[in-house]
């Protein structure tokens, strides 16, 4: 059980699919509420360790496991999503892991804020 550290803010729209990508942790309480309410969390793997220190658990973890320490690999390894290929990056591959098990009301968190290239790629998708 985790402790949600925001406070709930109401809001019609049923927040599903949470994926958070390896970008700035979001800070700010209406995205975490997103987070905290969400029906699932897909984590890029390079978030996974973030989720977690924040008191969160990914349902799924998808990317090519470059970023995932061995430890996290072989905690997680019921829901790990490996994934090779590398014309895409990991926010890519989490959104096509989404729409093949016909999640389509996502919303992303932590795409842009570190890495300007991965921040324009992932502002593009």
């Amino acid at each position: 059980m985790y402790f949600c550290r925001v406070m709930k803010i109401p809001f019609t729209y049923p927040f599903r699919t949470v994926i958070i990508a390896n970008g700035a942790f979001p800070r700010h309480p209406v995205p975490l509420s997103f987070l905290c309410e969400a029906s699932r969390i897909i984590c890029c793997d390079g978030a996974t360790k973030a989720l977690l220190d924040y008191g969160l658990k990914p349902n799924f973890i998808v990317g090519d496991l470059d970023s995932l320490s061995l430890e996290l690999k072989c905690r997680y390894s019921h829901c790990l999503q490996h994934d090779i290929d590398q014309d895409t990056n990991d926010l890519t591959k989490t959104v096509k892991f989404c729409t093949e098990n016909q999640w389509n009301e996502i919303t992303i968190l932590g795409a842009t804020g570190k890495r300007e290239d991965h921040s324009l790629g992932n502002i593009s998708l």
